[in-house]
């Protein structure tokens, strides 16, 4: 199992490793997977206005679960959101990439014998180089 990021041995030493860890960012500009906004509104989400280095237990009184509190917390260059156990494919809203990645990315999610979320939208259709591709579900 590939590990990453600043805190990956302590978060395995303290029981945090089965948290998926990501941020909170206004601009979809970035090349990543973006996800759907209402991930945000499941029970197990906990956001924070900086990274905790695996404290996420002791640091309570800097969580934040609720809309107002992630918006709060999103403000912060190095805030974290985490999920318990993980998101799935079908959290899925986007995948930003260079152009030049296009072929490359959507092979690799086939290579896997990924053809299509599981809302039925294609890999070629997520797989996007600009602006995310138009969404009926709006979360605000």
């Amino acid at each position: 199992m590939e590990t990453g990021g600043d805190s990956a041995p302590s978060d395995i030493a303290s029981g945090g490793a089965s948290y998926f860890f990501t941020r909170i960012k206004k601009s979809t500009n970035a090349n990543g997977i973006y996800y759907k906004p209402s991930v945000l509104l499941r029970q197990d989400v906990i956001s924070y206005q900086g990274d905790m280095m695996s404290q996420h237990l002791s640091g309570l009184s800097s969580r934040k679960s609720t809309i107002a509190g992630m918006k709060e917390a999103a403000t912060g260059p190095r805030n974290e959101t985490i999920f318990k156990e993980g998101l799935g494919l079908d959290d899925i809203e986007f995948v930003g990439v260079r152009p030049s990645e296009v072929d490359q990315v959507v092979k690799a999610f086939k290579d896997k014998g990924i053809t299509a979320l599981p809302d039925e939208r294609k890999i070629e259709d997520i797989v996007v180089t600009s602006k995310p591709p138009k969404s009926k579900r709006r979360f605000r």
